[in-house]
Parts: C-alpha cells; structure tokens; sequence
C-alpha cells in the first residue's frame, strides 16, 4: 500500500545557494547550510528533485547522486533555475547518472523567463 509520504517530493538544491547571488536577491535570513539529503531526512520524504541552481553543482554529479542512494527516486535538472544548466551539459550528464543510480528516475525543466532559457531549451533538441 502507497504512503501518503511516499507522494512528496523535496525540491532539493545545493546549501546556501539562494544566497550565492552577493546581494541576497531574495532577501533570505541567515544561511542555508543543510544538504537535499539532510532536508529529506529531517521531514520524512523519500522523494528529491534535485536541481542545479546558480550552475552549482557542477557536473559530474557522481558525488551527490551518491549521497542521495538511499531516496526511493531522484529527478535531476536538465535545465536548471533561470536557466542554469552548466553550459549545456546537464542532460548528458544526467543521463549518465540515470546509468550508475537506478533511483534516478527521470529529468525536471526549471525556469522559463528569459530569452536566453529558451535559446538553452532549443540546444537540447
């Protein structure tokens, strides 16, 4: 039987990366300094959409996909927020982390405002 838990997700991104901006854009208090996987644990969600924010972090993703072994599924960003995506090598990336962690499950698109996002998107095709 499927638990009502097993239904969230926890959109997970590296410790303190809203504040990686200089001017602390979105006027946050305090640091962030706990991990996709600690956040996870602390609320009891199986589930992590991890996503690349501020090109952070950067492929390969070997390492924190290693971390997050023990969640029942896992979604990387191929396209991260506002655009994020490593120069375009997120997909690949991630698709060879869908090859060595059967929890990956699949790719999220995050953030679609700016020309340049869309012009990022096309290059995916």
């Amino acid at each position: 039987m499927t638990k009502l838990k097993d239904k969230f997700w926890l959109w997970g991104q590296s410790p303190n990366a809203h504040h990686e901006t200089g001017d602390n854009y979105y006027n946050l208090p305090g640091l962030n300094i706990m991990t996709p996987l600690e956040g996870a644990m602390y609320l009891g969600v199986n589930n992590c959409c991890r996503v690349v924010i501020h090109n952070q972090p950067h492929p390969p993703f070997d390492q924190h996909s290693m971390a997050l072994a023990s969640m029942k599924q896992v979604v990387w960003s191929v396209l991260g927020a506002s655009g994020s995506n490593n120069d375009g090598v997120d997909l690949k990336e991630v698709l060879r982390q869908a090859e060595i962690f059967p929890n990956i499950t699949g790719g999220v698109l995050d953030d679609f405002f700016t020309e340049k996002d869309i012009k990022i998107l096309q290059t995916l095709n």
